[in-house]
């Protein structure tokens, strides 16, 4: 098992990180303490054997998937069930699921009686090297993420054997933002992903992800609060979130994250060591068919993220290829 300790002005954060952790016995759990699990009607379904057994469990709430749940009338409804069965600030909440069950959850947490603990168990790739990680709470109103604050949860529970029922669309979003931390400031991340190819090896599946979760968390430790050089994280988010939103959410973020990339290294030379990778993870698909979106958001934006990582100097192997 690995486990981080990440240091925050807030919080001290345990994560925990094993193949196998969340089972049956939730060893992982503090027995003494009720908690209160938020998914989506999917992960419940394939999961409600295991959640059923944890420790004094008091309910299980079911969300619709997708992003949609990411909405003012969705908390709205959460905290009126949790006020009716007299939920108690030192109760838990658990955020079981992807990165919109992990947001949903932590701004419910942050805002329910000034504040309650919580604990995020990640289940998609995505969520368990990246949105699961740094205290981002958020909900969508007239744009994404638009509302929210920082808050961390008292303990993230990372375990890979989760990822095997995912479909593989899924694992090749996730591999997206593998891909950005490799070019945010590992490169060892690229040139791995370059000659191994799918299903990864247990070994090098593990050892990638502890990578990407390492970059995370030495950035959002140094910049808690996004003041900074936290802006690095919007490398292929600046263009993915608005193709997120000018399609309704029907491209998901992974593939719409992989395109942003692509085109916000526009008449740089890594665009060309990109689109090879992006072609072998099946993130390639229809890439030309958000030019003309791309153009539009062009035109009434500033793409800041190429100069910020080129400014901030996290990326410096960047200048060196």
């Amino acid at each position: 098992m690995s486990e981080f300790i990440a240091k925050y002005a807030t919080r001290k954060v345990n994560i925990l990180f094993e193949s196998g952790i969340i089972n049956e016995t939730w060893s992982c759990l503090d027995p003494t303490k009720r908690y209160i699990v938020i998914s989506d009607a999917h992960i419940v379904k394939k999961y409600n054997a295991i959640l059923s057994k944890i420790p004094n469990l008091i309910t299980i709430l079911s969300l619709k998937p997708g992003e949609p749940a990411k909405s003012l009338h969705v908390f709205e409804k959460i905290v009126e069930a949790m006020q009716k069965m007299k939920i108690q600030r030192d109760d838990i909440l658990i955020a079981f699921g992807g990165g919109v069950i992990g947001d949903i959850t932590s701004y419910i947490a942050c805002h329910y009686l000034h504040g309650m603990h919580y604990i995020q168990m990640p289940t998609t790739l995505v969520a368990q090297v990246d949105a699961s990680i740094g205290g981002k709470t958020c909900i969508n109103l007239n744009g994404k993420d638009t509302i929210g604050c920082i808050y961390h949860p008292i303990q993230i529970v990372i375990d890979p054997l989760l990822l095997k029922t995912l479909p593989e669309a899924e694992m090749n979003y996730g591999i997206a933002t593998i891909i950005k931390y490799g070019y945010l400031k590992d490169s060892t991340i690229i040139d791995d992903l370059k000659y191994a190819s799918l299903p990864f090896q247990k070994e090098l599946l593990h050892s990638l992800m502890e990578r990407v979760i390492k970059v995370k968390l030495s950035i959002t430790q140094k910049d808690e609060f996004f003041t900074g050089m936290h802006s690095i994280f919007q490398f292929g988010e600046t263009i993915g979130h608005y193709i997120e939103e000018e399609t309704h959410f029907k491209v998901p973020y992974g593939k719409a994250l992989a395109v942003g990339m692509y085109y916000e290294l526009e008449n740089h030379p890594l665009q060309n060591e990109l689109l090879p990778l992006l072609e072998k993870y099946q993130l390639h698909a229809d890439i030309n068919k958000y030019k003309g979106i791309i153009q539009e958001f062009k035109t009434t934006h500033a793409v800041v993220s190429e100069m910020e990582l080129h400014k901030i100097g996290q990326a410096k192997w960047m200048e060196e290829k």
